[in-house]
């Protein structure tokens, strides 16, 4: 089991599977948003109205200010999951976005593609690897999670 470093995901990990040894791997942060880390999304719009509009209409020619371009943080998560092996099961415990990268390349699509899905926290995707990509089996299911909150994807 691999977690993003950042103090939620090794918790959700620990809930996950209680008990079990998890590596924390700074590269499995979410994007790296720069100055508008800790600030809400309206906080962002009246800060830099224009540019986090621009920012969610084309992330990949967008840059938060003083932050990750998809680029790079697309790059980061493709050279963790190279270190993937080529059998056996692995837990990865992260973030939205970088569900959404991971996706991406397994798809063979655009990162502001796969944002067209629905993620939610605590939502399972699993993929079958295989030598030079995956198969994606399902996609932010919920199913596990009682009440209102669970949806199947």
């Amino acid at each position: 089991m691999v977690a993003s470093d950042l103090l939620r995901a090794r918790e959700t990990a620990g809930i996950a599977v209680p008990g079990a040894e998890v590596a924390a791997d700074p590269r499995l942060r979410e994007l790296g948003f720069g100055a508008w880390e800790g600030l809400t999304w309206d906080e962002c719009a009246r800060r830099d109205g224009d540019r986090i509009r621009r920012w969610t209409e084309d992330p990949d020619r967008t840059t938060p200010p003083e932050g990750e371009s998809t680029a790079d943080f697309a790059a980061r998560i493709a050279a963790a999951l190279d270190e993937l092996p080529g059998e056996g099961s692995v837990l990865w415990v992260v973030h939205a976005g970088v569900i959404y990268a991971v996706l991406a390349r397994w798809m063979g699509v655009t990162l502001k593609q796969t944002r067209a899905l629905k993620i939610a926290a605590c939502g399972l995707t699993r993929a079958e690897l295989f030598p030079g990509g995956a198969r994606v089996l399902c996609v932010n299911d919920t199913a596990h999670m009682q009440g209102d909150r669970a949806v199947n994807g």
